[in-house]
């Protein structure tokens, strides 16, 4: 399975697994700023390899130099359709209270989550994300290996 993860922390989280450690055997590849997400998620779709599945923060800096960040959210899902992207995973605030929203369409599935994707520690729950995604694109018999 082909991942592409766009997390952006202020501080680094040494004491949360790298995406990479989470999800050993599958294809992964990071970066921490949309401007990056967006060029890769393209240029995977041109080559006719696009990614199964997009976990993100919904906010992030736009370019990697920058520190401010802001919310790119809807920008994710317009371009994972666009892209051919099977299944997207939005990390919202963990501060939020339980906001929770799915999207089944005929190819693909969105979802947004808030607290509960988030650990005890205040990491992004990247297990649980992924295994939900992936029991919703079940749903919707899409099977990704």
């Amino acid at each position: 399975m082909k991942i592409l993860c766009v997390f952006y922390d202020k501080e680094p989280r040494l004491l949360d697994p790298s995406p990479e450690e989470e999800f050993a055997g599958h294809e992964v590849v990071c970066v921490d700023n949309y401007f990056e997400a967006k060029f890769l998620m393209r240029q995977a779709a041109e080559l006719e390899k696009p990614f199964d599945i997009v976990l993100t923060d919904s906010f992030m800096p736009y370019q990697s130099n920058s520190k401010e960040t802001e919310g790119f959210g809807g920008f994710f899902i317009m371009h994972a359709k666009l892209c051919d992207v099977k299944g997207l995973g939005l990390f919202l605030n963990p501060e939020l209270n339980e906001v929770c929203h799915q999207e089944d369409y005929e190819d693909r599935h969105v979802f947004v989550a808030a607290n509960k994707f988030w650990t005890l520690t205040g990491g992004r729950d990247l297990q649980k994300m992924l295994n939900t995604l992936l029991f919703r694109l079940q749903r919707i018999d899409i099977h990704l290996t």
